[in-house]
């Protein structure tokens, strides 16, 4: 696959260079978005119990010409305590007809809108908690929780996509490594095909949903494995009034368990659903241009298994609520975000707690 993608690079790069030198090109295009961020952790015993950390994600979007252009991305994060820089996409695009586009490279596969969703347009510091990885702390246990439900299916991968657009409908094909998120290809793990069909009936409704399916190759003694994962949203930004837009996001998602049935342990599929409603009034101040409060209720149901025989199901189920209030203050890409977490559990033996933040996104 790689190979595959470098060759079609090298083939665009030759074909387009006639109109690199006639001026065609655009090799300076920037994108991004960059937060300062203060949070107070609320769990007991929090260490440390506050903390300031950024976040910088940048992309280098050069146009080759007017059928090919080149995406490079990469993100820095500093806390405390660590600092890490992720080279996150590097893809190339290939405008076939007006309708029709191919993708090849390392990028988000088209599975779970909350992942795939630009971040400098979010009305929330984080992303939806139903994105989180879930993990069975007990290594000694049965199977317990999976680990990695959603990048099971989604996440960035490397492969190759097809994107057809006839409005209001867009479909997109990927085959990928399904290596999982960001993962080295490997060829003997596992092969993904996923499937996204988006129709947008009016200018303020997007309803779409995906269908990931993997496959892994017989390995040794073991069979061979397939598993499905389905996703489906619909989002709306509704004029209510000149300066005041309702938004609302809803997503619901079923997550197979990516194993074969195990002897004498019950297996339980996952399942994630997040609903978000929020406000933007545009303002007609010199310092606030708008003000955009909103909340959000994401659960998680995460893949299980626990033995037949003596085992109860584990009371392991997840949620949260986050309240948020953004300012955007001198211009729309300067956005101060006020807001809270909850986090609550269905086991009775963990209390909920809440972590609050103030962050400075500055989109560009």
């Amino acid at each position: 696959m790689k190979r595959a993608l470098i060759v079609l690079a090298v083939i665009a790069l030759v074909a387009s260079a006639g109109d690199m030198i006639s001026g065609g090109s655009d090799l300076t295009k920037f994108t991004g978005y960059g937060t300062f961020r203060w949070t107070s952790y609320g769990i007991e015993g929090a260490n440390p119990e506050n903390q300031f950390s950024d976040f910088i994600w940048m992309a280098w979007l050069p146009k080759i010409n007017d059928s090919v252009d080149f995406c490079f991305s990469a993100a820095h994060t500093t806390t405390s305590s660590d600092i890490n820089i992720d080279f996150d996409q590097m893809y190339l695009n290939m405008k076939v007809t007006d309708c029709l586009s191919l993708r090849g490279g390392q990028f988000k596969v088209p599975f779970g809108y909350a992942y795939t969703r630009s971040g400098g347009s979010m009305l929330f510091a984080d992303r939806s908690f139903m994105l989180v990885s879930t993990e069975d702390p007990d290594p000694d246990s049965p199977p317990g929780t999976m680990i990695n439900d959603f990048f099971t299916y989604g996440g960035r991968d490397i492969g190759a996509m097809l994107t057809v657009e006839f409005a209001p409908v867009t479909v997109d094909l990927m085959l990928s490594n399904g290596t999982g998120n960001n993962a080295a290809a490997d060829t003997s793990i596992n092969k993904q095909f996923t499937a996204r069909l988006a129709v947008e009936p009016t200018e303020w409704l997007t309803i779409g949903g995906s269908m990931a399916m993997i496959g892994q190759p017989e390995m040794g003694d073991d069979e061979s494995v397939s598993s499905n994962g389905m996703d489906f949203f619909a989002v709306a930004n509704y004029p209510v009034t000149p300066t005041g837009t309702l938004n609302f996001v809803g997503e619901y998602m079923m997550l197979d368990v990516p194993v074969n049935d195990i002897e004498g342990v019950e297996l339980h599929n996952g399942a994630r659903m997040s609903v978000m409603a929020g406000y933007d009034m545009q303002l007609d101040g010199d310092v606030i241009m708008a003000i955009q409060p909103a909340v959000r209720y994401d659960s998680v149901d995460p893949i299980t298994g626990w033995e037949e025989e003596g085992g109860e199901e584990p009371e392991d189920n997840l949620s949260a609520i986050d309240f948020c209030v953004g300012i955007d203050l001198f211009s729309n890409l300067n956005t101060l975000q006020i807001g809270a977490r909850n986090y609550g559990f269905e086991n009775s033996d963990i209390d909920g707690y809440t972590d609050i933040y103030a962050n400075w996104r500055m989109n560009f």
